[in-house]
């Protein structure tokens, strides 16, 4: 009887100490499902800006680094830096306790604010539509212009301000 006893104790601690090993080593995968990633697409203005990514799960305190290389050293989004307009792959690594990393990429768009050439008279703004093809700016009117036709009938009445022609 007291042979029968300890071997259920010792099976019953066999299989709670499995069990305590189990869940302390065990770790889970994020559902990919529930990882919502922000915009990609950013104006460069010299600033840092990376897309936000979220995790929908409740009572999971993640953590989001970044890297510009999968194999890289990943770090908090304001230690990334971008210099030129371009497109760039950023990783981005979910990490949470209890759970398996979780690491993807995402094509990164920065973009130029085209530079803005004012105009004041009928001259500088032939001479700005003119040089538009070669260059990424806009054309901002500093006073009204009146477009004529050959035979001095109104073609096009333009005030002064932000108007787009063509975009």
């Amino acid at each position: 009887m007291k042979n029968k006893f300890l071997r259920s104790m010792f099976a019953l601690v066999l299989v709670l100490m499995s069990g305590i090993l189990l869940s302390a080593c065990g770790t889970k995968d994020f559902d990919a499902s529930k990882i919502q990633v922000g915009s990609t697409t950013f104006t460069y203005d010299g600033t840092s800006h990376v897309f936000e990514v979220d995790y929908e799960v409740e009572k999971v305190d993640v953590t989001v680094t970044y890297s510009t290389t999968n194999t890289g050293e990943f770090k908090a989004a304001s230690e990334l830096s971008f210099v030129n307009a371009d497109t760039y792959n950023v990783y981005y690594k979910i990490s949470a306790e209890g759970f398996n990393d979780y690491v993807s990429t995402e094509p990164v768009e920065f973009t130029i604010n085209p530079a803005v050439v004012t105009v004041s008279t009928i001259n500088e703004l032939n001479t700005a539509i003119t040089n538009k093809a070669d260059g990424n700016y806009v054309i901002k009117l500093n006073s009204d212009f009146d477009l004529k036709t050959d035979n001095n009938n109104d073609a096009l009445r333009i005030q002064s301000g932000e108007v787009t022609l063509d975009s």
